[in-house]
């Protein structure tokens, strides 16, 4: 049970380099991890007694309840997962410019 546990922290952290191949410090990886995945386990708190108790959504969609539940899963754990990315990138630009740097513009 514990390595379950476990693999929940590291996947989040893991994920700015697995997909950007930007190397980032581990405590900052740490950092952005726990914080994406406290979130992601109050969210899906909420999600399963959302839809266990007020929604109504099996009787909106009939048979297509579980994809659309199952997509508003996804979506929820997109989002946290950018949030932890998202605060990984923060604690990076204040760690290495200072707490009071601006960020970097944005460029495409």
């Amino acid at each position: 049970m514990a390595a379950r546990r476990e693999r929940r922290v590291i996947l989040p952290g893991a994920a700015p380099q697995i997909f950007l191949g930007l190397r980032t410090a581990v405590p900052y990886a740490v950092i952005g991890a726990v914080s994406a995945t406290v979130l992601w386990e109050i969210t899906r708190h909420v999600l399963v007694w959302y839809f266990g108790t007020l929604s109504q959504v099996s009787v909106v969609y009939g048979s297509l309840t579980t994809s659309i539940v199952v997509l508003a899963s996804l979506d929820m754990a997109a989002t946290l997962l950018l949030l932890g990315a998202q605060v990984i990138a923060e604690y990076e630009r204040i760690g290495t410019q200072g707490e009071h740097a601006a960020p970097r513009p944005l460029r495409t």
